[in-house]
């Protein structure tokens, strides 16, 4: 069985935060409605130890493809087909295959097409 991003992301904060399984694209804004979690775009260098980037292919229609935890301003873990199943990786490695959606409010307004009935 291969991990996912967002199952990874739901597992590590499952006591923390009853956070739905639902697409990843709806991710930021469901948790911008839970306690004090702000979306903000935020360069590599300021990451903390477990902020969440929530990052899209740059080809991708979608604005949020994929979502990976910092572990230092350096490193990342996440969830992929392509590293089939977990991954602990330095940030250029994670920005060579994907890049931050461009704006913040924009995904706080984005509902994932496919979550539409």
């Amino acid at each position: 069985m291969r991990a996912d991003c967002l199952t990874s992301i739901h597992y590590l904060f499952r006591d923390r935060i009853d956070l739905l399984l639902d697409w990843i694209g709806n991710m930021p804004r469901l948790l911008s409605k839970e306690r004090s979690w702000k979306c903000l775009t935020i360069s590599p260098d300021d990451l903390l130890p477990g902020d969440l980037l929530f990052l899209k292919r740059p080809y991708s229609r979608r604005l949020v493809t994929h979502v990976a935890m910092a572990l230092s301003p350096n490193t990342v873990f996440h969830c992929s087909h392509e590293k089939k199943g977990a991954a602990i990786e330095r940030i250029e490695e994670l920005f060579a295959t994907y890049c931050q959606p461009p704006d913040a409010q924009a995904m706080l307004d984005y509902v994932d097409h496919r979550s539409r009935a």
